[in-house]
């Protein structure tokens, strides 16, 4: 499971080569409330194909936002990708619940709602 902190001007030469690194996952701690450089949204395109993709925020307190910057590599944007919100955990807290969810064999189609904040509609018992 990989662990990302994300930065301005990140290329994403490793965020690509994860999943041919063996990586079965990867949680992106991106800049702000979960914003990457423009340059990488179309590789966590790509990436949500081939793996599980969790995005955090670097800030380590604090939720991911959901809808206030749509452009390219903000989190509208890479949420509209498949990424997975980590909602309210950090990225070190969102780095182990995806590995338990990945070695528990849960679907990962159900991934989101284990994500979502406590008490809200759709999250996981």
């Amino acid at each position: 499971m990989a662990l990302l902190k994300m930065g301005i001007g990140d290329d994403g030469r490793l965020l690509a080569a994860l999943p041919d690194l063996g990586f079965r996952g990867v949680v992106i701690e991106g800049m702000g409330a979960g914003h990457v450089p423009e340059a990488l949204a179309e590789i966590v395109s790509a990436l949500v194909e081939r793996i599980p993709v969790v995005l955090a925020s670097r800030t380590e307190t604090g939720p991911v936002l959901s809808r206030t910057y749509g452009y390219p590599g903000g989190e509208i944007d890479l949420l509209a990708r498949g990424a997975l919100s980590a909602g309210i955990l950090s990225g070190v807290k969102a780095r182990l619940l995806l590995q338990i969810l990945l070695r528990a064999g849960i679907d990962s189609m159900a991934y989101g709602a284990y994500f979502a904040d406590p008490g809200s509609p759709g999250s996981a018992p």
